[in-house]
């Protein structure tokens, strides 16, 4: 994770490393090297990694003055002086002094600039125990200290199984109704005990596939009776045209990727390359306040229920004409039916 540049003058600046449990630093040095390949910072490194429960360690150093321009890199030197990494932003670098001479960065594929907010950064995503399981994502809310957000240091446990019964999914939103939009919200149906710490929702524009807000889940799925429980989420600020979100676990993988409105392609972030499944429902500046988009249906998998709306909002429990349980199937036709119609008036003078 590293932090460079931000709206104003940089504040905070700093580089973080991963590395084995137990590995002191002592001897080892950060080396900043500026574009025409000379090295303008040279910054000793010191302390020991703490296991963080699978072998690796976290540790954060307060760089001042890294430099902003295009094409700057920095390389972790090691005590017998070889290069550990050698990584840049904005461009490729080749280092023409030092331990590095004659090496090219390997650039990150994202950057920050004098629009950047304070209090953010640049940071891998993944689950692993090697750095080639990871992958750079930002500028997003910094964690100098911490494993990055949607980061576990542990082995992977592979993407989640498709088909079968896929018991979290989202069951409810509302995005937009007349005048200013209100009550804007995202519900979630999950395994009751699920905690979804480490859990987040991308929500991504239409228009260029990229994220434009990201929040952090929390809580525990509560079980209402047939082993699942609902959990709703005020988002505020969700996008009414042609836009997406995507449900990311804590391990970085996408659960649930749907649209509004049409079709949606991720550039970026754990959904980078996957294409929504549309909703053929939508919301609009003509949805009367208090409504959204829900599942109907009887179930314990998000494949038993189907899309309708806009009706009344149920946000923290089950929809209307939803049943979270097994489904007893269509009434029987037995010859003796004993719910039925029977009285109604439609029309007087």
């Amino acid at each position: 994770e590293l932090h460079y540049a931000n709206s104003g003058a940089d504040l905070n600046e700093f580089v973080e490393l991963v590395g084995p449990a137990g590995l002191d630093l002592a001897g080892y040095q950060l080396h900043f090297v500026y574009a025409g390949g000379g090295t303008y910072k040279r910054f000793d490194l010191s302390g020991t990694f703490a296991d963080a429960g699978s072998g690796l360690g976290v540790l954060a150093f307060a760089v001042p003055d890294i430099q902003d321009g295009g094409r700057d890199g920095i390389a972790i030197l090691n005590k017998w002086g070889y290069v550990e990494e050698f990584i840049s932003y904005e461009g490729i670098t080749t280092a023409l002094l030092g331990p590095a001479k004659g090496h090219t960065s390997e650039p990150l594929p994202v950057y920050e600039s004098s629009n950047t907010a304070e209090g953010m950064s640049l940071q891998l995503f993944g689950t692993g125990l090697c750095k080639e399981a990871f992958t750079w994502d930002g500028p997003v809310r910094a964690t100098p200290g911490l494993p990055n957000a949607l980061q576990v240091l542990d082995a992977d446990p592979g993407q989640p199984v498709g088909g079968g019964c896929r018991d979290l999914f989202i069951n409810e939103l509302h995005y937009a109704n007349s005048g200013a939009d209100l009550n804007e919200f995202v519900e979630l149906v999950g395994p009751a005990g699920l905690n979804l710490t480490g859990y987040q929702l991308h929500f991504i524009n239409g228009g260029d596939g990229k994220v434009y807000k990201r929040v952090d889940l929390n809580g525990t799925f509560v079980d209402g009776g047939a082993g699942l429980g609902v959990l709703s989420f005020t988002v505020p600020g969700i996008q009414n045209s042609r836009d997406g979100i995507a449900l990311i676990n804590k391990w970085s993988y996408v659960e649930q990727f749907i649209s509004y409105e049409g079709v949606v392609t991720s550039v970026d972030g754990p959904a980078n390359g996957t294409a929504s499944v549309p909703l053929p429902v939508y919301e609009s500046g003509d949805t009367a306040e208090g409504m959204s988009l829900q599942l109907f249906g009887t179930g314990l998998c998000m494949g038993d229920f189907t899309w309708d709306g806009p009706i009344r909002a149920t946000p923290g429990l089950p929809n209307t004409l939803q049943v979270l349980g097994a489904d007893p199937g269509p009434p029987a036709d037995d010859g003796c039916r004993e719910l039925f119609v029977n009285e109604l008036h439609y029309a007087n003078s």
